[in-house]
């Protein structure tokens, strides 16, 4: 628990090839822990060492199917690595949960556009702005989505001011996660 809490405590102040030494050391007396594979991928994903950083997250989801935010990762750097039909199958896991679900359809968006797939690319477009309509500004400055830019549908807003979505995510997954989209 004591080398858990120092490597997170390394990532919080950006010691990422601290961290990495820190979980290895640790994973070498658990193996099997969820958090030490995940948070050793998280300090590796910062590093840009994505490979690595997949293997890891890799091994956190066979500990732990349930753990969406490994998956959306797994299918972040998948698609960094030009691996889409990989990258679609992992967030594909992702669209049944509640936070990631319309960070998932805009990422499969992106991956319809590269494949020529339009259409497919309008509806996954149109459904991630209907879940979050913070993703709409973001969609219309997006490059990837000039040509169907005509074809996205404008937010419903019921409200005058709509406060941002609070995530659920810790600070560190949220971090890395805009790592990995940006």
């Amino acid at each position: 628990k004591a080398t858990e809490l120092l490597g997170n405590i390394l990532i919080s102040k950006e010691m990422y090839k601290e961290a990495v030494n820190i979980y290895q050391e640790a994973l070498k007396y658990n193996p099997a822990n969820f958090d030490l594979n995940y948070n050793l991928g998280i300090a590796y994903t910062m590093l840009n060492d994505f490979q690595n950083a997949k293997i890891c997250y890799e091994k956190a989801a066979i500990i732990n199917t349930l753990e969406n935010n490994t998956s959306y990762n797994i299918a972040m750097i998948e698609l960094i690595l030009g691996e889409l039909e990989e990258s679609e199958r992992y967030f594909n896991k992702c669209i049944d949960d509640e936070e990631l679900s319309p960070k998932a359809y805009y990422q499969l968006a992106k991956i319809y556009m590269l494949k020529s797939d339009k259409d497919t690319a309008i509806k996954a477009l149109n459904i991630a702005i209907e879940l979050d309509n913070n993703l709409y500004k973001k969609a219309m400055e997006e490059p990837i989505f000039i040509p169907i830019k005509g074809y996205i549908d404008y937010p419903n807003i019921d409200e005058e001011d709509i406060e941002p979505k609070q995530e659920k995510a810790s600070k560190k997954e949220i971090i890395v996660r805009k790592h990995l989209e940006d």
